[in-house]
């Protein structure tokens, strides 16, 4: 089972948030559907390649001892802070099949929710992502997350911030299971991203 939710669509200001919504930062890297299967372990990328190039010469597959032998998660190999640096970071923002059950029909609050208690990261505060597990050099880490409430009160930090290695903000709606089927390149208004450069 390869699951790639598709793009979101791309926005050029800041939305007016009406209904059930979460925010997270857009990490720069490269797109990371981690798969695991019975223990066998694969990264594809954003296009459904494997492996992914971002991940050579790390192999991530300790994180089986964290979720198990049967899972696919969502996330990001996150780009180099600055030039030289490794891709030895991987934020993970979403799962779609944990523990033998398949997720995607259910909604994304829930799954958030399911992961967050997972990593055990409940109560997470400030914005930076948090660290859930390090083993030789790579560190696993989860995306904060922000509901449509507290956006409003963190708006403007999150907007003033440029750093090298994030991308900008997505906006995934809270409440929906933010279809998930094999990738394709239309655009869903379920997701909006809205980049800093």
């Amino acid at each position: 089972m390869r699951l790639f939710p598709p793009n979101p669509k791309r926005i050029y200001s800041v939305p007016t948030l009406v209904g059930d919504w979460i925010v997270q930062i857009k990490y720069d890297g490269h797109r990371a559907v981690i798969e695991c299967f019975d223990g066998e372990f694969k990264v594809f990328g954003k296009a459904g390649q494997y492996p992914l190039a971002a991940t050579k010469g790390y192999d991530w597959s300790w994180i089986k001892s964290i979720f198990g032998d049967n899972f696919i998660l969502d996330g990001e190999v996150i780009g180099p802070r600055q030039a030289g640096e490794p891709n030895n970071r991987l934020c993970v923002w979403d799962d779609a099949y944990l523990d033998n059950v398949n997720l995607t029909d259910v909604i994304y609050r829930d799954r958030q929710s399911g992961l967050i208690r997972r990593l055990n990261i409940d109560g997470q505060v400030g914005m930076e992502m948090c660290v859930v597990a390090a083993y030789k050099g790579m560190t696993l880490y989860a995306s904060r997350s922000w509901s449509a409430a507290e956006w409003r009160q963190v708006q403007q930090e999150l907007l003033a911030r440029n750093r090298a290695d994030e991308e900008g903000l997505v906006f995934k709606r809270a409440d929906h299971c933010l279809c998930w089927h094999p990738r394709t390149n239309q655009e869903t208004y379920d997701m909006l991203k809205l980049k800093w450069r």
